[in-house]
């Protein structure tokens, strides 16, 4: 049994599919009007919307104009039936996201075929989006069980050799432990910070943009260089790294760039090995600021980049990986509410190409 909401001012026609659907046990909620009928379906969110066109007061294309930008009603399958039946009305229909046309007058068989088709449809996409979202799950207490398991193991297994033998150790053997403590907390500190930086940048999808201050050419090519070169640093791969950048002011804050450059320039060098080079641009081109981060690691299949997300990981079972799979997340939604985009290119054995855009400001 599905929630089906009927938007139809011709009060026979309206009964008559209403009677049709409630015979095969589905739900019906009906609006004489359009506007009546955005607010049922906001009020109720059907699992399908069957509505006419031409319609007092609101007509059907400015209900589904409205149910589509609005979050809550915006994947609701939408059929439209009415006498309106020229190419112009049906190409109008789907571009405004319309899944389908039922041309009146109409049969009780034509229209059952195509509410049923829409509704196998979402049970389908339901069950998909299900099931990759019960794979999110798996995959995040997985990852969250070892990332936060991982430097507390070492805490508390260097805290006991501290306790227990501290006599006996050396002041090498001290400092030793000293190191081990600071690289598992700075391990598990990067780890909180990413989540809650990311939780921060999900709640704000839909904000306006606001643009940041312009960031000075010097200090960009600063920022790129310095944060590159830190990263090379901490990796034990310096001379695996190769910076060139251009100066221009970027419509960016110098925290906002670094994060970015930091997470793209640390993917890289995760996901490639020793005297694999590691290559970070940065140009002006045709009015916007181009970063490009390059490595010769092992790359991502093509099937697998439009799967690139947060929690999501590849390979994890077969190479040692660290992290729970936010750095390239965080380091797109930075660059998008910045009003910029980010693409990635990628052949498995071969090395990934990750390219940043950005818009360039004037300094004053």
């Amino acid at each position: 049994m599905a929630v089906v909401l009927i938007i139809e001012d011709d009060e026979v026609i309206r009964s008559e599919v209403v009677q049709w659907l409630q015979f095969e046990d589905h739900e019906v909620f009906s609006a004489a009007n359009g506007r009546e009928g955005i607010r049922l379906a906001q009020e109720h969110h059907p699992d399908l919307i069957v509505s006419d066109i031409l319609m007092p007061e609101t007509d059907g294309y400015r209900v589904l104009y409205e149910l589509r930008i609005s979050p809550s009603t915006a994947l609701i399958p939408f059929i439209f039936m009415s006498a309106k039946a020229d190419r112009h009305d049906l190409r109008y229909g789907m571009e405004l996201g319309a899944d389908d046309y039922i041309t009146k007058p109409f049969t009780r068989d034509e229209l059952m075929h195509a509410v049923e088709k829409r509704l196998q449809r979402r049970a389908s996409y339901q069950a998909t989006t299900d099931q990759q979202i019960a794979t999110v799950k798996r995959s995040l207490l997985r990852q969250l069980s070892h990332e936060l398991r991982t430097p507390l193991i070492g805490f508390l297994g260097i805290g006991e050799l501290l306790t227990s033998g501290a006599s006996t150790l050396s002041d090498d053997e001290i400092v030793e432990y000293g190191q081990m403590l600071t690289s598992s907390a700075h391990r598990l500190s990067r780890l909180v910070d990413n989540y809650l930086l990311y939780m921060k940048l999900e709640n704000e999808l839909g904000q306006p943009f606001e643009p940041p201050t312009v960031l000075p050419s010097r200090e960009t090519v600063s920022v790129i260089r310095g944060t590159s070169e830190q990263v090379a640093t901490d990796h034990e791969r310096r001379q695996d790294l190769s910076v060139s950048v251009q100066p221009s002011p970027v419509q960016i804050e110098a925290n906002t760039l670094r994060k970015i450059v930091y997470e793209l320039v640390d993917n890289a060098f995760k996901f490639s090995t020793a005297k694999q080079k590691v290559v970070v641009t940065g140009k002006y081109e045709n009015g916007i600021y181009v970063l490009s981060v390059t490595d010769q690691g092992r790359g991502i299949a093509l099937d697998n980049i439009p799967e690139i997300a947060a929690y999501v990981q590849f390979g994890r079972d077969v190479y040692e990986q660290q992290g729970l799979g936010l750095g390239l997340s965080i380091a797109k939604r930075l660059v998008e509410l910045g009003d910029g985009s980010l693409h990635i290119e990628s052949t498995l054995g071969k090395g990934t190409i990750v390219t940043v855009s950005m818009p360039v400001g004037r300094t004053t």
